[in-house]
């Protein structure tokens, strides 16, 4: 900073303004208390101007952070969603539907290990920039679509054996699968509410709805 510069200096050519000013007037101690008097009030003006301006800057650093990585973390939570929406269409593809015609994999399909996977990597190229609360739904979701993996290595194990001893394969695959996917299915609804909040899209609809009632 370049305050005490400014102070000294100013306090160096007030004194001699002060000095020059005093000698109009008659008595020693008259013409110090003038020269100090006149030092003191420039310091004390470029100090204060010295302070505003740095104030300013330190203002116009933070807004530029601010939007800065603001800008970022908003790419970063939109990244999120699109993963989640990718785990959340592979897991209800392996719930039970309620008519012919709704889609359904086959559960001999199911082997999420890839999937979490790779939602997994996605989730670390962004969390730098997810806030804790985020980060704790994030850790839900990927704990419990990873605990998927042993009931598909399970049931493939019992599907292969059951093929190998003749028996049949049609009641292999109970409701765990559907089971599991309903939790992940959660898990992901949970966290996209926290995203909501966090992104304060909440507080956004809300003032939307007063807007249109007004």
């Amino acid at each position: 900073m370049k305050s005490p510069v400014l102070l000294v200096g100013g306090l160096v050519i007030g004194t001699c303004i002060g000095w020059m000013a005093s000698s109009l007037t008659t008595g020693d101690g008259k013409a110090m208390l003038s020269a100090l008097g006149g030092g003191t009030s420039v310091a004390i003006g470029l100090l204060a101007a010295e302070f505003s301006a740095a104030r300013r800057r330190r203002e116009a650093r933070a807004d530029r952070l601010v939007f800065e990585n603001l800008s970022t973390r908003h790419k970063a939570y939109a990244d999120l969603n699109k993963a989640l929406l990718t785990l959340e269409k592979y897991h209800t593809r392996f719930l039970f539907r309620e008519t012919e015609f709704d889609d359904r994999d086959d559960p001999k399909n199911f082997a999420p290990l890839s999937i979490v996977e790779e939602f997994d990597k996605s989730v670390l190229e962004v969390s730098l920039w997810l806030d804790e609360p985020t980060l704790e739904a994030i850790s839900k979701v990927t704990y419990t679509a990873a605990s998927g993996a042993p009931i598909a290595l399970d049931l493939a194990m019992a599907f292969m054996h059951a093929q190998e001893e003749g028996r049949p394969t049609h009641d292999i695959f109970d409701d765990r699968i559907n089971s599991q996917a309903e939790s992940v299915l959660k898990a992901i609804k949970d966290a996209k509410a926290i995203l909501r909040r966090s992104l304060g899209i909440d507080v956004l609809d809300r003032e939307s709805q007063r807007a249109r009632e007004v």
